[in-house]
This record gives C-alpha cells, sequence and structure tokens, in this order.
C-alpha cells in the first residue's frame, strides 16, 4: 500500500462505515465507496466493482470498470469477488457476441441495454474464464461461487453430458432451486440421469419440484424468480400428464403464481383455465390479452375464439382482429380458420392474394397430420372457387 493509501485510509474507512450504515447523504455515499476502494478496502472495492457491473452507478455498466475494482478486490483477499468477476467474464462474452450479431445493420446492442461504450480488450472472458474465477471462490469457501460454478457445468458444452447432470445433482443437494427445476424437467422428459436418490423416474418429478417450491413458500405468498415461476409451470404439466396427482385447486395456485411471476405461456394457459374451469371470462381474457401482446400466438389465436364464439353481443371484427394477429405471428390454426371463414362465406372483405397466403403458408407450416388434411382441403375448395370464377 502507498504512502497516500495508508494516509487517507482512516478517513476513508470511518465514511465508509457511515455510508453503509446510511449515515451520509445519497449524493455522498458513491464518493465515499470510491474513496474507501481507492484505499484499498477490499470489501469497498467488491461493492464498486459489482455498482460498475450492475448499473448502479449513473444507470451505466462499464465491465471495464468493474473488472478493474474487482481485480484489486481479488488481489487484497476478498473471496466474494471471485463470483463478480465470473459474472464479469460471462456478461463481457455476452456483450461481444450481441456486439457481432448486431454490427452487420449497425445497430448497437450493447449501447442499447446500458453499456458505455469502451474496448472489453484484455477483459478475461468467456466460460472458461468465468469457470476458473468459480473455483477460485469454491476453493476458499464462497457459497455463490461454487453454485455459479455448478451452474455453468450444467449449461453450455456441458449440457445433458454427465458431468452437468452431476453438477445439477450437486446444485440441487445445496437447495438451487434452479438445479431441482432443471432435474424435474429432465425427469419429464425419462432421462434417468435425473433421478432423486432413493426414487424412480416418475417419483422424482414430484420429489425435485416439491424441493424447488418449498422455498417459494413464505409470508404472504410466493415468491417469484425465474426458476420458482417455471417450476409452477412445470407442476403444471406434470399434472395433466399424470406425473403428479392432479386437482383443480392445484392447477390454479401453480397457474396463478406462475402467471404473476410473468411468464407469457402462464399467462395463455391461465387464461384458457380461466375460461374452461371457472368461466371467468373478464379475468381470462386480461391474461390471454397480456399473453398476446407479449408475442405467444395461442393465446391471440384463443381471444379470436372467445370473440367470436362465446361473445355474441362481441363485434365480430374484433375476433377477427386476433385471428390476423395471431396470423402475423404464424399460427396455423388461425391461418386455417380464416380461410374457412372466407371460402364459406361467413365473412367477406378479405382479398384472394391474402387467402392464398394464408393457405399457402398453412401448407407450408402445418404441424401434424390433422393441420396438413384440412389445408389440403381448403387448397382444393379455393382453386375450385377460383375456376368457377374464371
Amino acid at each position: 500500500m502507498s504512502t497516500l493509501h495508508r494516509l487517507i485510509r482512516p478517513l476513508a474507512m470511518r465514511r465508509y462505515r457511515l455510508a453503509t450504515e446510511g449515515k451520509l447523504p445519497p449524493e455522498q455515499r458513491t464518493a465515499a465507496l470510491h474513496d474507501a476502494a481507492i484505499a484499498r478496502h477490499p470489501e469497498a472495492c467488491r461493492h464498486l466493482g459489482a455498482a460498475y457491473f450492475t448499473g448502479r452507478i449513473g444507470g451505466r455498466i462499464s465491465h471495464a470498470m468493474a473488472h478493474d475494482w474487482l481485480k484489486k478486490a481479488t488481489d487484497c483477499g476478498d473471496v466474494a469477488s471471485w463470483y463478480w468477476r465470473a459474472c464479469v467474464a460471462l456478461s463481457v462474452e455476452d456483450a461481444r457476441l450481441a456486439r457481432e450479431a448486431t454490427s452487420a445493420d449497425g445497430n448497437p446492442g450493447h449501447e442499447a441495454k446500458g453499456f458505455l461504450k469502451e474496448d472489453d480488450a484484455g477483459i478475461p472472458s468467456g466460460r472458461e474464464a468465468a469457470l476458473e474465477f468459480c473455483r477460485r471462490g469454491h476453493q476458499a469457501g464462497d457459497r455463490p461461487a461454487s453454485l455459479l460454478l455448478l451452474r455453468i457445468l450444467s449449461m453450455g458444452p456441458g449440457a445433458r453430458t454427465d458431468e452437468g447432470f452431476q453438477a445439477l445433482h450437486d446444485a440441487a443437494a445445496c437447495g438451487a432451486v434452479w438445479a431441482c427445476t432443471e432435474l424435474a424437467e429432465a425427469c419429464m422428459a425419462g432421462d434417468t440421469r435425473a433421478v432423486a436418490p432413493g426414487q424412480c423416474t416418475s417419483s422424482s418429478v414430484g420429489h425435485w419440484l416439491g424441493k424447488a417450491l418449498k422455498p417459494a413458500k413464505g409470508e404472504g405468498g410466493m415468491t417469484h424468480n425465474g426458476s420458482v415461476a417455471q417450476a409452477h409451470l412445470l407442476m403444471c404439466r406434470a399434472m395433466e400428464t399424470g406425473q403428479v396427482p392432479r386437482s383443480i385447486a392445484g392447477l390454479r395456485l401453480h397457474l396463478k403464481a406462475a402467471a404473476d411471476a410473468g411468464l407469457p405461456e402462464a399467462w395463455f394457459r391461465y387464461g384458457v383455465f380461466l375460461l374452461r374451469s371457472d368461466r371467468d371470462g373478464l379475468n381470462a381474457e386480461a391474461y390471454l390479452r397480456k399473453a398476446a401482446e407479449a408475442g405467444y400466438s395461442d393465446a391471440a389465436a384463443t381471444l379470436g375464439d372467445w370473440l367470436t364464439l362465446a361473445c355474441p353481443d362481441a363485434p365480430a371484427h374484433l375476433g377477427y382482429g386476433w385471428y390476423l394477429r395471431a396470423i402475423s405471428m404464424g399460427h396455423v390454426g388461425a391461418m386455417l380458420h380464416m380461410s374457412s371463414l372466407v371460402l364459406s362465406g361467413k365473412t367477406s372483405g378479405y382479398t384472394d392474394a391474402q387467402l392464398a397466403a394464408w393457405l399457402c403458408e398453412a401448407v407450408a407450416r402445418a404441424a401434424n397430420d390433422d393441420q396438413r388434411t384440412q389445408a389440403r382441403l381448403l387448397t382444393q375448395a379455393y382453386e375450385s372457387m377460383k375456376r368457377q370464377a374464371s
């Protein structure tokens, strides 16, 4: 430590303690954090690096500044900073990939996400660098680094390998919700490597989902992080396929929890549930609209069905509008239904070019025999109509 650092350290430490205790005005806290980091306080270096990484300083993310301060923290022996250095390594790689993906059309995607325009050269990045940092933290006993190490080992090139599944089991043993959720999904797909100790494949589904959802239960309801929301949705699928006991109350609980957590698929599925089980059209429509506006084509098509078939007082053009929205998102069922309505004369105002385009795309994108058969019959009816008209 330099003479300057030794001289300013006592005052910097005092101001840093006041800042962490909330005894400094907000406009002085960042300065106090900087002063303590300059004085080589390991924890202050880590907090400053993490702040630059997450954008808590000025709302902009700087990988270069985050790397500099986190490296100083690890050089000073701060164990928890290895986890953050691994996060920076992964984020730098993601930012580079984003820049490469958007360079062709000149759209600076990394700037749009809040990144400072800077040179990331010299910053360790990618999977291997992140693994190295996580291993350093793991060896020193840091739990976040240990869990991130297992997460990286179970993803990317390691996904669905024996090593990846072992990492998932190790993470699940530590209570990681994401690992329990991924093991449950693998069990639902029949992968025996995901089976829980002492369980069979079918019972493992309930075992892993039960572990994933256990920390979600607390005062006031459920916590809504992404892994827990996915676990709620998987529980619904497991109920529907008979891999765990099914109940209407259980479906309602888990679908609502996943929907309230913001999953578009859950918005759609909960909307359909409200229509079928509760006959609650008003709330169902609200969830279906959210899913459709998020790009979920099945929700748009369902809204079309709901408004045209179950709401006799609703103007027909409202339902057709949702069918057209579903068609714009590539929904084959909506293409076939609208084509059938036009060919049968139940609706008008659509051009031959639109009808031909719907049928052509439906033929090309049909996903099963029923859709292929319907598309072929409608195409034949369209061609017959054109011959008669000529």
